[in-house]
């Protein structure tokens, strides 16, 4: 709302704003939705900080494309047109399905995995393996990184602490199965 002209005194002036907002580039990164396609995206939000809900919650938009068919004859092309459609922002187990867990937890059975991204037995990279998303794109790696989160969460994987093989004098936080899912 602030953008506008004149926009403190018509901010001011009024009970209720609406504004549209393209997603963030953030956001994006969240919903992964590829970084060309974001502008598509936008949510209805309330131009008064004190109203706005957060994006999780908000109302989405997508602006998609629709072939009118009105070609010369059907099939044979025709005009397209923009219209918004209601778009459900997905979460972070978005295509995620019940047979996936008991692999994820089989693969980190099967060594020593860190809690830790910066390490290189990082249990992230065991799920992106089993899940195929791949961590060098930085929305698989928030992806990855909201599934651990999720899932240790949740008792499916949890934390302990063993002896750092590099620090003797340290515990490390690893990753290990928790409560077995059912394949």
């Amino acid at each position: 709302m602030d953008d506008g002209r004149g926009a403190g005194s018509l901010n001011d002036a009024v009970r209720a704003v609406r504004v549209l907002n393209v997603m963030t580039a953030e956001e994006a990164v969240a919903a992964q939705v590829k970084p060309e396609e974001r502008k598509r995206y936008f949510r209805a939000d309330s131009g008064k900080a004190n109203m706005t809900p957060p994006a999780e919650s908000a109302t989405w938009f997508k602006l998609v494309s629709i072939n009118l068919d009105n070609g010369p004859e059907p099939g044979l092309g025709g005009d397209f047109v923009g219209v918004v459609t209601s778009w459900k922002l997905p979460g972070v187990f978005a295509g995620v399905t019940v047979r996936d867990l008991p692999n994820v937890q089989a693969k980190i059975a099967s060594g020593t995995w860190a809690k830790n991204a910066a390490a290189d037995d990082w249990a992230g990279q065991a799920i992106a393996e089993v899940l195929g998303i791949d961590t060098e794109e930085t929305s698989g790696l928030a992806r990855v990184k909201g599934l651990l989160k999720g899932w240790i969460a949740s008792g499916a994987l949890k934390v302990e602490r063993l002896p750092d093989p590099k620090r003797s004098w340290r515990a490390r936080p690893i990753i290990v199965v928790g409560e077995r899912a059912e394949p």
